[in-house]
């Protein structure tokens, strides 16, 4: 399921509307918020990333797709920022 985040379609429908706006366009910013997008380009690109593996929700979690660390961090895929993430 994709999801769009209020901003993008507000963005989107400013422009629609011909209002000017400031910020990133609607498409740019509905790919920095799927961090697995996001990851997938900057890879593409040549820039470092470290490993990652995306689970969807009720999906099973297969221990051999997943990138082993002594610390992880687990956050949904679809958000701006990371809130709650804590040490």
């Amino acid at each position: 399921m994709i999801q769009v985040s209020f901003w993008t379609i507000a963005q989107a429908v400013l422009i629609y509307l011909g209002i000017p706006f400031l910020g990133a366009t609607p498409i740019l910013r509905g790919l920095s918020d799927d961090k697995h997008l996001t990851k997938l380009e900057a890879a593409a690109r040549g820039v470092p990333t470290a490993p990652w593996a995306i689970y969807r929700r009720g999906a099973p979690v297969r221990e051999e797709g997943c990138p082993m660390a002594s610390r992880m961090v687990i956050k949904p895929n679809a958000s701006s920022a990371s809130w709650g993430v804590q040490d």
